[in-house]
């Protein structure tokens, strides 16, 4: 929905940046990291993961880029 692919996600959990003011790093069961970044065809996005366990699961995919996301992912 929001053009950003798997490996996309991937490289932004692997060197991202965590903002730490987006993050939820004392949530319990599952905190959660925002991480931002440049993906590889130049949009500025931030990811926010939840850590599960040993299991990370993404939870949204933000474009930095645009004002308005009138897109609705199912």
């Amino acid at each position: 929905c929001r053009s950003i692919s798997e490996s996309e996600v991937l490289e932004i959990l692997k060197n991202g940046e965590i903002n730490y003011d987006k993050s939820q790093v004392h949530d319990k069961p599952c905190p959660s990291y925002a991480l931002e970044g440049n993906t590889a065809d130049g949009q500025h996005v931030r990811i926010v993961f939840a850590e599960c366990d040993s299991t990370t699961k993404v939870i949204t995919t933000i474009d930095l880029d645009k004002d308005n996301d009138d897109c609705h992912c199912e």
